[in-house]
């Protein structure tokens, strides 16, 4: 029976309503005060048990949980974790556009008695998605312009047959000496120049990559110079292409290759170009 107030102090009755003693009142609270410390130390312990149990180590396959065990102080968790194998293999099934890429030689770094290997299975189709504009690029057209974008080099091993088109172009030198002669005020090419010498002496043919305006005899270094023996016919001449002038082509006759004098006759040439 629980005591309760009555005055300024507390007072309990027995059966017969006659008040007990304060050693009585005494006894009664050291009691209930000791089953109210126990309950609250036996819910400790249950709430501790209860949080050790929760506890556990779990072994996991990829998202199957294969076994788990309670960590207790006689199986606490790891701190230190080693993994050993001998050989090692992955298999990479791609289904992405972008093709799997292993940029080690074996998938795996190198290690004494290790061995490890990546396959790799592309299962999707890997394309490119402008076809249209890489064929045309390839069979299309050449844009129009001035720039050199290659060269081409004819082997001609079919015989050539008579035209009235498609020649070189001719010209008369008649009176050559040292005045400088345009042949073309342009680029073009020589592909023949013959001349007859009626001199005792040989004499000169100097041609020039320059129109006759840049040229000064005996300064000018000649792109050619042809020798003509002394009253004698000669020169040069090309089948199909001839010399190269990017500026354009001028010519002269002297008695030295770069000289500036004149023959004491002059010169008779003929030239052909394009």
């Amino acid at each position: 029976m629980l005591p309760r107030p009555s005055g300024l102090g507390f007072v309990n009755k027995d059966r017969a309503g006659a008040n007990a003693s304060p050693f009585f009142i005494e006894a009664n609270m050291r009691n209930l005060l000791r089953s109210l410390l126990t309950f609250a130390f036996m819910a400790m312990l249950i709430g501790y048990s209860s949080a050790q149990t929760r506890t556990k180590l779990c072994f996991q396959t990829g998202t199957s949980v294969q076994s788990c065990q309670d960590v207790t102080t006689a199986n606490p968790l790891p701190t230190t974790a080693t993994l050993s194998a001998t050989a090692l293999s992955v298999t990479v099934t791609n289904t992405a556009t972008v093709p799997v890429i292993v940029s080690t030689p074996n998938g795996f770094g190198a290690g004494s008695g290790f061995t490890g290997n990546v396959t790799v299975t592309n299962t999707a189709n890997v394309s490119e998605v402008n076809s249209a504009a890489i064929l045309n690029a390839i069979t299309g057209a050449i844009p129009a312009g001035t720039n050199q974008i290659g060269s081409v080099t004819v082997l001609n091993s079919i015989a050539q047959s008579l035209g009235t088109t498609g020649g070189w172009t001719t010209k008369l030198l008649n009176g050559l000496t040292t005045t400088v002669i345009t042949v073309k005020n342009a680029a073009g090419q020589l592909a023949r120049i013959y001349c007859y010498n009626p001199n005792s002496s040989v004499a000169y043919i100097q041609t020039f990559n320059l129109t006759p305006s840049s040229v000064t005899l005996g300064t000018t270094t000649p792109t050619n110079s042809y020798g003509i023996a002394a009253t004698s016919i000669g020169g040069f001449g090309s089948a199909i292409v001839g010399d190269q002038y990017s500026a354009a082509i001028s010519v002269a006759a002297t008695t030295t290759v770069k000289g500036l004098t004149a023959p004491n006759t002059a010169l008779d040439c003929n030239a052909s170009y394009n």
